[in-house]
Order: C-alpha cells, then structure tokens, then sequence
C-alpha cells in the first residue's frame, strides 16, 4: 500500500515538470502558436540546456515514451486476455493465452498509430482520453472501491448513461464553443482545436453527474436482483480486509 501511494505523489510530481515548463516559457514572453504548443519542451531545452545536457535530456525524454508505449502496449493486451478472452474461453491454454496477448499487442499498438495520426496533437489526445475515462468508468471505480452498495448493474448502467449523456451535452454544447473560438487565429476562421477542447470539457460535467446519479440510483433500485459483491485479488483474497485500501467501507 505503501508503494501505491507513493508512486501517485511520484506520479503527479513528474506530471507538473512539463506543466512548469510550459508556464515558465509563457512567463518570460515567448509566443507560440496553438498549433506548435507540443514543441514547447523540446523549445526549452534547445534554448535554455547546453548542448551537451540537451541530447541528454531529449533522449531520456524519448526512452520514457517509448518505455511507457511499451508498457502500455502490454497492459493492454494482457488485460484483454485475461478479463475479455478468458471470460469467453475458460478453457484456454497457457500457450493459447499467449498467442492472443500477442495478437493484442500488435492490434492495439496499430489502432494506437491510427488515433495518434488522427489526433495529430497530443492535447487533443489527452483530453479525449481524460473525457472518456471520466464520463464513463470514474463513477464505477470510485464508488466500486468506497461504497458497499455498488453493484453490477448500477456500474453498467453509470457506463453507457454517462457515454450517451456526453455525446448529447457534446453536440448541444459545441455550436457555441465554435462561436466562441471564431477569429482567434485568422479573421472568419474557426480554431477547430480549441472549439473541440472547449465543448469537450463543458459537456464533462453533465455527463460525470449523471453517471454517478445513475450508478447511485440504479444500484440502490437493485440491490435484491444484483446483490453487491466483494472485490477480490487474483487469488481470490477478499480485499475489503487489506488495510488503508478500503477505509471508507
């Protein structure tokens, strides 16, 4: 438990390194256009690093991206096996599980090629990513972990109440975000960008309260027909009783 919590402090504390850059450069007065905001970092070392601690820097930088692709590469695909494949084929091998996690890693790196290229900018990516997540599982895995009640239905349920409430806020939200990012770069022109962004995060908090009041809602009305179920480990420990993990229950 120790090490879970002290890989999220480390976690966020290396998240802010590029946050602070980012401020930093925007302090001192140098303009970047929205559409170079990704090369700020590599900006900032080339002009502030000497050449020396510059190479090394951007390397480093490079093998933590490919490290984490890699990483989450495998996570993928082993997850995929275990909770998806495994559950529609019991009966599998060893040697078959291994040769579908193989399959997975080379068709969820693909797929990951494809929306990279399609999203273009990262920040694009990263608020899509962020969107998703918390529209859609935020409300089952926190109340999963912290309330007794939760069950199975309640948590599907919060799921696709959540997606389908974001798409609707989504396309009510965006006609105005379009108004509102008219001009910012050319005169008539729409920064599609930053429209996209802006009606992306609006339309997050309709859907996040919906999907908790869903989940609340439909697991109390369930509770008979989906009685909830304790979380357990892979080896089958009953994880209520790990300490400082479920305090709240």
């Amino acid at each position: 438990m120790t090490s879970l919590l002290s890989s999220g402090v480390f976690y966020l504390l290396l998240g802010l390194v590029p946050v602070i850059v980012g401020i930093s450069v925007f302090t001192i007065g140098v303009e970047v256009s929205p559409d170079k905001a990704d090369h700020v970092l590599a900006w900032a070392a080339y002009n502030f690093l000497p050449p020396w601690l510059g190479v090394i820097f951007m390397v480093t930088l490079f093998a933590a991206i490919v490290s984490t692709a890699g990483n989450l590469s495998l996570s993928i695909a082993t997850l995929f096996t275990h909770n998806v494949y495994q559950e529609l084929r019991p009966v599998a091998t060893d040697r078959e599980m291994l040769t579908v996690v193989r399959i997975a890693i080379a068709v969820g790196t693909i797929l990951a090629m494809i929306i990279a290229i399609y999203f273009e900018a990262l920040y694009k990516l990263i608020i899509f990513s962020g969107a998703i997540g918390l529209a859609t599982v935020f409300a089952s895995y926190v109340f999963g972990l912290f309330w007794k009640k939760a069950n199975t239905i309640g948590a599907i349920s919060s799921y696709f109440a959540g997606m389908v409430s974001w798409v609707i806020s989504f396309l009510l939200v965006f006609p105005t975000a379009i108004e509102a990012n008219t001009g910012i770069l050319a005169e008539g022109e729409v920064y599609w960008e930053w429209a996209i962004a802006d009606a992306v995060f609006i339309s997050l908090t309709p859907a996040t309260i919906i999907s908790i009041v869903t989940l609340i809602v439909v697991s109390l009305v369930t509770q008979k027909i989906a009685p909830p179920k304790p979380m357990l480990s892979r080896s089958g420990e009953n994880m209520e009783k790990v300490p400082k993990f479920f305090w709240s229950k």
